[in-house]
């Protein structure tokens, strides 16, 4: 993995827009995923910046962070639906089908909340701001640009959130559930964020494998969960399909994070190793300043030839 210079300023803010526009006129399960993951970025490239002017974008950030987890609770029940659809235990469908009945209830309710968070977030002093801190951005860039620095995020700051990811999934070992799907956490962000760094194909590869693993678990489990809070311990057959899946994925997802935690270390000592001889490379080619010779020994030199 080599350092590379940091991509063009994405627009996820103007992809943003448009994708609250779609979601708000029909709120399909791809539109609400796309919103989920698009704020997400969103997110993580402006916390990366320095912007001078902080207030917009901080409010920005809050308002956002709003509607992602509404469209989050939105997606979670549309890829429980699914999961269940792929369910085939014979004598249980009739469970099945009064699962998959509540869970479609849960989402005409969750959606109307994300639709009402639109509506009235998605207002046109929001969309004003959005503006306003996506002018910030480009001007912060332009400016940086300027004075000769580089831009945000750096190749060093991925080293450090890869660093952190290692170490994170070596302290959580054995991984439970709940370290587990906080280390899921983890890798999205370091994922978005080189994401805003070219050439990390490899590594984003690495980083979506861990995602789709332990995320596949974790909506086996959440289906489980909302199984047994709507079936009761009268639909054991279910239950107990459901629960043997959700262990068969953990087991899976644990097993892949430590295969690719190994690969990414290995990784992120190439990266520290290239950005420490970029640095080195720099240096080199600096030309020393020349030393000025004192005017006491000019002058000095001047008389002896005089003289």
């Amino acid at each position: 993995m080599t350092p590379v210079r940091p991509s063009r300023v994405p627009n996820y803010l103007r992809k943003l827009r448009r994708l609250l526009r779609e979601v708000a006129g029909e709120p399909l399960p791809e539109r609400v995923h796309q919103l989920r993951t698009t704020i997400r970025r969103a997110e993580t490239f402006l916390s990366a910046q320095d912007l001078g002017e902080k207030r917009d974008a901080a409010k920005l950030l809050q308002q956002l962070a709003k509607l992602r987890r509404r469209a989050g609770r939105v997606r979670d029940i549309d890829v429980q639906s699914a999961a269940l659809r792929t369910v085939n235990i014979g004598q249980q469908e009739d469970a099945k089908a009064r699962l998959l009945a509540e869970l479609e209830e849960q989402r005409n309710r969750k959606e109307k909340k994300l639709l009402a968070g639109i509506e009235e977030r998605f207002s046109p002093r929001m969309r004003e701001r959005m503006r306003k801190v996506e002018s910030a951005v480009v001007s912060a860039g332009d400016a940086r640009v300027a004075v000769g620095k580089k831009s945000k995020p750096t190749p060093r700051r991925l080293w450090r959130a890869l660093r952190d990811l290692v170490q994170t999934a070596r302290q959580a070992q054995p991984f439970t559930p709940r370290s587990l799907h906080q280390f899921r956490v983890q890798c999205k962000k370091t994922r978005y964020l080189a994401e805003l760094l070219p050439g990390n194909a490899t590594l984003l590869e690495q980083l979506k494998t861990i995602q789709d693993a332990i995320g596949d678990w974790h909506d086996w489990l959440t289906l489980t969960q909302n199984a047994a809070k709507i079936t009761g311990p009268a639909q054991s057959a279910l239950l107990a399909h459901l629960e043997n899946v959700t262990q068969a994925k953990f087991t899976h997802a644990v097993r892949t994070s430590k295969r690719i935690v190994d690969e990414i270390e290995v990784a992120a000592s190439v990266l520290k190793a290239g950005i420490e001889r970029e640095k080195a490379e720099l240096k080199a080619t600096q030309a020393p300043a020349k030393k000025k010779t004192p005017l006491r020994v000019v002058s000095a030199v001047r008389k002896h030839v005089a003289g």
